[in-house]
């Protein structure tokens, strides 16, 4: 815990970017799904509709949110991966982050938008579940490649091809224990989001 405060205390201008980029996806994404047009919303509502009758619980099948939620996981931690190889691609990372806020605000918005307090509660108990854990290591992830980018870039001129080799391992395995911890956050909500489903309805 100590380590991760001292991280925190030492990068807190990148988390605040981190945080800004997603946020500021996430009021993008709110804002867009109340001006989609009557056509494309009713669509979506027919879409999501079965998810909030009395036969809900029976809709929603956890092995399939799991598998959604970790492909989500798995392209996003391949995304820190990819983009860790050049500073360069930092700002398609940021992109990235700014997207996963812009989903989460749309889904979140048009929810509340179009089945009032009783969607916006299930949205906020059910769809949010992995992502309550989920965001702050998105964030951690994005400011975990932005330290690494600027040491390599540094360093990189005067380092050899197995030096190389070995920073990027050391920026590997802290990823790969990120996306471990979201996939189990995944499989936490695939359990947990039939139930409040079913209590919801």
């Amino acid at each position: 815990m100590r380590i991760i405060k001292l991280f925190i205390g030492k990068n807190k201008t990148a988390f605040i970017a981190a945080a800004v980029i997603f946020f500021a996806g996430s009021v993008m994404g709110a804002v867009s799904s109340c001006k989609m047009s009557p056509s494309d919303a009713d669509e979506l509502k027919g879409y999501i509709s079965p998810y909030l009758d009395t036969d809900a619980a029976s809709a929603v099948k956890p092995g399939a949110i799991f598998a959604a939620d970790t492909a989500n996981h798995l392209k996003f931690a391949s995304a820190a991966l990819l983009c860790a190889l050049s500073i360069y691609l930092v700002p398609v990372f940021a992109f990235v982050l700014g997207l996963k806020g812009y989903q989460l605000g749309f889904a979140t918005g048009f929810i509340s938008a179009n089945f009032g307090i009783r969607g916006t509660v299930l949205a906020l108990s059910s769809t949010l579940i992995s992502y309550w854990f989920a965001v702050p290591l998105y964030l951690l992830m994005f400011v975990h490649l932005l330290k690494f980018s600027a040491e390599m870039k540094k360093r990189a001129a005067s380092m050899s091809v197995r030096e190389r080799r070995g920073e990027y391992m050391s920026y590997f395995i802290p990823v790969f224990i990120a996306c471990s911890l979201l996939c189990a956050s995944a499989g936490v909500g695939a359990v947990l989001t039939p139930l409040i489903v079913d209590f919801m309805n």
